[in-house]
């Protein structure tokens, strides 16, 4: 995801949101989960103008180091949004208020269904992998349910204000606000004090306005995949669509709303 900036020879690539989501941290409990990502304003309040980027169901870790952590793949995810109509944005791109009303909107997403569902294991032992893997990504997405979210300006991204750099002071970690209130995570758990908050590793940026931090970014973002290695390595998605270990996970189209089936991989 990350690209070498153009020399003067090349021609001036359009314009683009990028953002790497590599992993969360502060899960209170084991379980699924996914990261949807959307551009959302009061236009589009369910950002299906630009439709939303969902990353494969996860496993979080549930024991050791690594407890509380999971990790979208070995390369993480990485995303592209057009900002130009001429590369495929919305009409809602060419408004001059559209950096202002915009927001990127990221979901985490968590499965209801118990990582040791005993009718899963059972079907697992007399039926194909290729069946109990599709019946445990359906009912992911019929239970799946808001966890937690953040809701970022756009503008702050392009300006360099929020997040292109994943700001040294957070380490790139991006807290997120729990869809309910107190001491409870969105799935009921009760959490630890000592914990850290519930967060994703990301970064955002824009180019060709951000060429000249790419490879300041690279680099950042190789030094924090090794520190994920040493908690513990990735954890892997169930089934057909899971990362790669050579390359960033590619994002699912799915409908901005929530927790529908994710469509096709985007090429």
């Amino acid at each position: 995801m990350l690209e070498a900036a153009p020399g003067p020879d090349r021609p001036r690539r359009e314009r683009r949101l990028e953002v790497v989501v590599l992993a969360a941290r502060g899960l209170a409990g084991a379980g699924r989960r996914k990261v949807q990502l959307t551009l959302v304003s009061a236009r589009d309040p369910e950002g299906e103008a630009f439709g939303a980027k969902v990353s494969p169901w996860t496993q979080a870790a549930s024991g050791g180091s690594g407890s509380g952590r999971l990790r979208f793949g070995q390369r993480g995810l990485c995303c592209s949004f057009p900002l130009e109509t001429s590369q495929g944005a919305p009409a809602l791109a060419a408004d001059v208020r559209f950096a202002d009303a915009t927001r990127l909107r990221v979901r985490l997403l968590a499965s209801m269904v118990p990582s040791q569902n005993a009718v899963l294991r059972a079907a697992a032992k007399i039926l194909p992998s290729s069946i109990t893997d599709g019946v445990s990504k359906e009912l992911d997405e019929v239970t799946a349910d808001v966890e937690a979210e953040v809701l970022i300006p756009l503008a702050n991204i392009l300006s360099g204000r929020t997040g292109f750099a994943a700001d040294r002071a957070l380490g790139g970690w991006v807290p997120l606000r729990p869809s309910t209130v107190g001491s409870e995570d969105g799935r009921g758990a009760t959490r630890c004090e000592e914990e850290p908050p519930l967060s994703l590793w990301m970064q955002m940026y824009a180019v060709p306005d951000h060429e000249a931090m790419l490879p300041k970014l690279q680099a950042q973002l190789e030094e924090e995949r090794a520190r994920q290695d040493r908690l513990g390595g990735a954890q892997r998605q169930p089934g057909p669509g899971s990362a790669g270990d050579t390359a960033c996970a590619r994002p699912a189209q799915a409908p901005a709303g929530g927790s529908s089936a994710a469509g096709a991989a985007r090429p």
